[in-house]
């Protein structure tokens, strides 16, 4: 596998030259006060070993490609969104899906999240 980082794409400056480089500021400190729905640790924690941390979608498993840094690491995706529900409730096991970060990102792409099979259907119809 070749490592080596194309000539011009250095991380985090992507100009032609330095003089076209234009600094922008970050980092203020702002305070935010948010409300969030507690997790299940239990549910999490069978959801990723039924899923050998494994993506359902792609099959991607960071401890084969990262070795150890990667072991144990894997999203879990809440089939119906957490934030559809007005109170606490039990949660099937089936709700839960292991979701590499990519396919993560994808199935929240849209304002409606994409069920997780159809994002499934998409992959394996782009591998053919």
């Amino acid at each position: 596998m070749d490592t080596t980082i194309p000539s011009g794409w250095e991380c985090s400056v992507f100009a032609n030259s330095l003089e076209e480089v234009q600094h922008q500021i970050e980092g203020r400190l702002t305070e935010a006060k948010v409300l969030r729905r507690q997790r299940n640790r239990n549910a999490r924690q069978k959801c990723l070993e039924a899923s050998n941390y494994t993506c359902y979608v792609c099959g991607f498993n960071f401890e084969k490609v990262y070795g150890e840094i990667g072991k144990g690491f894997i999203e879990v995706h809440h089939k119906t969104p957490l934030s559809e529900y007005d109170e606490e409730h039990e949660i099937p096991q089936s709700e839960l899906c292991a979701l590499c970060s990519n396919c993560h990102s994808m199935v929240h792409r849209n304002k409606k999240a994409l069920d997780v099979d159809e994002l499934k259907r998409i992959y394996l119809t782009s591998q053919k």
